[in-house]
């Protein structure tokens, strides 16, 4: 009697190697962003933005909370970077606000184990790159943050770390910069 050969490993290599060459093509990368969550980010390409206002940065971010707090909420100390903060907590959202480069610039967190927690409606002006550890969108978007009406967002990484998603705007900030500023915040 011949062994059984286990196929299991053939089929999923496969199915990466499907992925790595879709993800590989700009056009297809946007499309599959369009079917997934990415950490508990839903990304959701339209046709037309919704109307929304455009507000500070620092609009409806929560009350200021403590380390520990923001801890219990995160199962772990906030990724942070190394210039001052103040934390704000809002639903199971951490953010902070700082300024780098002149510009000010935002930082939320969030157990990325949780689906839809923060949605982007994106309009096809708007880049979706997907960057060594993260995602990359670039341009004007529709950010719909927990117990806030939608507002415009700009430049935007996202990536995760620690079982955390981490969620980095600002208006000005070039993917480059915004990059460089992820490997800082520990």
């Amino acid at each position: 009697m011949r062994p059984r050969r286990r196929r299991w490993p053939f089929a999923v290599a496969i199915v990466v190697a499907a992925l790595a060459a879709a993800f590989a093509v700009p056009q297809s990368r946007g499309a599959i962003l369009d079917l997934f969550d990415f950490g508990g980010v839903t990304i959701e390409r339209v046709d037309a933005l919704p109307a929304a206002q455009e507000r500070p940065l620092a609009a409806d971010l929560g009350p200021v909370v403590s380390a520990a707090d923001a801890r219990d909420v995160l199962g772990r100390r906030p990724f942070v970077p190394d210039v001052p903060i103040t934390l704000h907590l809002s639903g199971q959202v951490v953010s902070m606000l700082f300024i780098y480069a002149g510009e000010p610039v935002l930082l939320s967190e969030f157990r990325g184990g949780f689906s839809g927690i923060l949605e982007k409606i994106v309009p096809p002006a708007t880049n979706i790159e997907t960057v060594p550890h993260g995602v990359w969108l670039q341009g004007a978007h529709l950010y719909l943050f927990p117990d806030a009406p939608p507002r415009l967002a700009g430049n935007v990484l996202l990536w995760q770390r620690g079982g955390l998603t981490i969620r980095l705007e600002g208006s000005r900030l070039s993917r480059n910069e915004a990059l460089t500023l992820s490997l800082r915040i520990r």
